[in-house]
């Protein structure tokens, strides 16, 4: 099977998308070190991945931020895993606001499911592993202190 690759803010093949193998590559851009173009090569073979993360995204003008808004809205409600990454470069103040939407949907959302990697000197760790318990528990479970961890587990669970 062949899967895609999706960067924002473009759309995929939908006549071939498999969305029971979509991953979301949720986590810390602006700041951050390019952690999607590894996790996208480990991932594709097993899954249709889509990724905020674009080349050219001018965060002043107002029509591409809202494309780039509304994008990542409807797949993360719509992919059947995201992951989520917490860089040490950045505390990602948009990823953290979409880890809590995130937590609080799968709540309802049964086909869903939530892996979070924490880099280890992630400023907000704490915040992070206590919002996880408190809102969500269960996918407590689902967080590692390593990105190549959580790809493992992710690939392990679900291929």
């Amino acid at each position: 099977m062949n899967f895609q690759y999706i960067e924002a803010p473009n759309k995929p093949d939908y006549r071939t998308l498999d969305f029971h193998k979509t991953i979301f590559l949720g986590g810390s851009i602006s700041g951050s070190h390019n952690w999607q173009l590894g996790a996208k090569d480990k991932l594709i073979q097993y899954f249709n991945i889509f990724n905020p993360r674009r080349e050219n995204f001018d965060v002043l003008n107002a029509s591409m931020e809202r494309e780039q808004i509304g994008w990542e809205h409807g797949w993360l409600q719509t992919c059947e895993i995201v992951l989520f990454y917490f860089s040490f470069e950045t505390v990602a103040p948009i990823t953290l606001l979409e880890y809590g939407a995130a937590l609080e949907y799968t709540k309802v959302c049964s086909y869903q499911k939530i892996y979070a990697a924490i880099h280890p000197e992630y400023k907000r760790k704490n915040d992070v592993l206590i919002q996880t318990e408190l809102r969500n528990p269960k996918w407590s479970r689902n967080i590692t202190f390593s990105l190549d961890e959580t790809i493992e587990q992710i690939i392990k669970e679900n291929k």
